[in-house]
């Protein structure tokens, strides 16, 4: 899906060979959608819990269930599929809206349901478990993106000898280090790919300059203080560079 927005984002209109493309490529994540995308999944659960309740696991048949969960299937996703095929395919098909029109109808009918079929206490442990992290911004700034609905943690002078995981998970140890960097410095930790060019963009606004780096499997063990080294040496590299 991502790859997908890519593409249309460029502004430009699809030649028919591309579109016929985009379609096999689609057809050859159908199965992946049935499971992911609908109710199929907890359906057939279901039944298989039903038929091991009834100590009938010989007697009736897999394909008899799976048949069974994809009429249920199409019974409980038709309203999507309604408004898919009325917001989306047809006025495509009509040639009366684009095709990034097409595919943003197309997200709005199936992103509400999984959302409807989501506890909200699951997406908030996704949430809290992002975090930004950052290093000698100005109290405006700070307090700016202390609005978004994420964790924003602020490493001060005292914190610049730990490692960037301890202070992700809370560890109070204060440590002193005078080799530390002047430099602002915005860690995005935990982002899916798809939310940091949202991310950048919005902390590009609000905070003037600085570096904006995502922390990585690797990096999360480094202090601070190394962290925040490395990054201005990569900038003074690249810089040099580009010369």
């Amino acid at each position: 899906m991502d790859i997908l927005s890519q593409i249309l984002d460029n502004g430009s209109e699809l030649t028919t060979n591309m579109q016929m493309f985009l379609l096999m490529t689609a057809l050859m994540f159908l199965p992946t959608i049935i499971f992911m995308m609908t109710s199929f999944v907890r359906v057939i659960i279901t039944f298989s819990f039903i038929k091991s309740a009834l100590g009938a696991q010989q007697s009736i048949p897999n394909q008899i269930l799976v048949g069974l969960a994809m009429c249920i299937t199409l019974f409980i996703m038709s309203p999507v599929m309604n408004k898919v095929a009325e917001n989306s395919i047809r006025p495509y098909m009509n040639q009366e809206i684009t095709m990034q029109e097409a595919y943003d109808e197309f997200r709005k009918p199936v992103a509400e349901f999984l959302l409807k079929q989501t506890r909200e206490s699951d997406l908030e442990l996704f949430a809290k478990n992002s975090s930004i992290d950052t290093t000698n911004l100005k109290d405006e700034e700070l307090q700016k993106l202390k609005r978004l609905p994420f964790k924003v943690i602020e490493i001060t002078k005292e914190m610049t000898s730990m490692t960037v995981k301890n202070i992700i998970e809370g560890l109070e140890i204060e440590t002193v280090s005078e080799n530390s960097p002047e430099e602002k410095v915005i860690l995005f930790n935990n982002f899916a790919q798809r939310e940091m060019k949202n991310m950048i963009s919005t902390t590009r606004k609000i905070v003037n300059g600085g570096i904006l780096a995502m922390v990585t499997p690797i990096s999360i063990n480094w202090t601070v203080n190394y962290l925040l080294n490395h990054l201005v040496l990569e900038r003074e590299t690249m810089s040099k560079g580009r010369r």
